[in-house]
C-alpha cells in the first residue's frame, strides 16, 4: 500500500487508541502488514498533533522515542503520563500496551 493510501487509516488507527494505552511502530506495522519504519515516518509526518495523539506510538516497549509536539521527548512523556500510564525510569510497562 502506497504511503498516501496508508497515511489516513493509520491516524485513524491512531485516534482510536484508548485513554491510559499506548502501541508502538512495529504493533501498527503488524495491523497494516508494513515495516514499522514506514509507520514512523508517516507518525512523523502527522501535521495536528492535536487530533492524531502520536504521542501514544512509542518506538519499543523501552523507549519513549521522537516527538514531533511541543517540549519534544518531555513533552510527550508529560501527555502520556496526563493519561495515567506511568513512565518509571523512561519505561513503560507492559500493561499499558495494546
Amino acid at each position: 500500500m502506497k504511503t498516501d493510501e496508508l497515511r489516513p487509516l493509520v491516524f485513524e488507527y491512531i485516534q482510536n487508541i484508548p485513554k491510559g494505552k499506548v502501541t508502538t511502530y512495529a504493533a501498527i506495522g503488524l495491523v497494516f502488514e508494513v515495516h514499522a519504519r514506514k509507520i514512523g515516518k508517516i507518525v512523523k509526518s502527522n501535521m495536528e498533533i492535536e487530533k492524531v495523539p502520536c504521542y501514544k506510538v512509542l518506538e519499543t516497549e523501552n523507549k519513549i522515542g521522537y516527538y514531533n509536539g511541543k517540549d519534544g521527548i518531555h513533552g510527550k512523556v508529560n501527555k502520556i503520563k496526563e493519561e495515567g500510564v506511568e513512565v518509571i525510569n523512561g519505561k513503560i510497562d507492559k500493561k499499558y500496551f495494546l
